[in-house]
């Protein structure tokens, strides 16, 4: 049997500049603003199919991110 530890999901959004209502025009920023934020922190997952649910989930919740990382460790158990 499989075991999944440690699951992490990790949202990261990249904004390259904003709307300037003063100039009336697009601003770009010398660097991008990147912010990421951990979505999901699970101890442990024993099924494939909790997994799948799991990241079926935040990538529905997510659209418009830019981008989604998902960190874990397989183990197998007898």
């Amino acid at each position: 049997m499989l075991k999944y530890e440690n699951i992490k999901v990790i949202r990261t959004d990249i904004k390259n500049g904003t709307y300037d209502n003063k100039k009336n025009k697009y601003v770009d920023f010398k660097k991008p603003k990147i912010t990421t934020k951990i979505l999901e922190l699970n101890d442990s997952c024993y099924d494939l199919g909790e997994l799948y649910s799991m990241l079926k989930h935040h990538a529905e919740q997510n659209v418009y991110c830019d981008e989604l990382k998902v960190e874990f460790k397989i183990n197998i158990e007898f």
